[in-house]
């Protein structure tokens, strides 16, 4: 037995239709921008956005360049302070 449906629909629906799930995914994304768990990174995805080796991020953790926070094997790392490091090692041009 086929349990595929089809509908034949207008333009003006999907436009609507696509306009709606827009706005969703717009209040979505405003509603999680400030969530706690969106605040903290991986520590491999936090290598790879600073595009250091395994050896130097692990140097920098040693040297505990930058906090994070550790549970059981998982390493986070808050954003908030992955963007401190950035700033404290800006380099002024003139």
């Amino acid at each position: 037995m086929n349990n595929n449906l089809m509908a034949v629909v207008s333009n003006d629906f999907l436009e609507q239709l696509k306009g709606t799930l827009e706005k969703v995914e717009r209040c979505l994304k405003e509603e999680t921008k400030d969530s706690p768990m969106w605040m903290w990174v991986k520590s491999e995805d936090a290598r790879q956005m600073f595009g250091v080796s395994r050896k130097t991020w692990q140097t920098w953790r040693d040297r505990k360049y930058i906090p994070y926070s550790q549970f059981g094997q998982k390493i986070y790392f808050h954003l908030d302070d992955l963007n401190s490091f950035m700033v404290e090692h800006k380099i002024q041009t003139n």
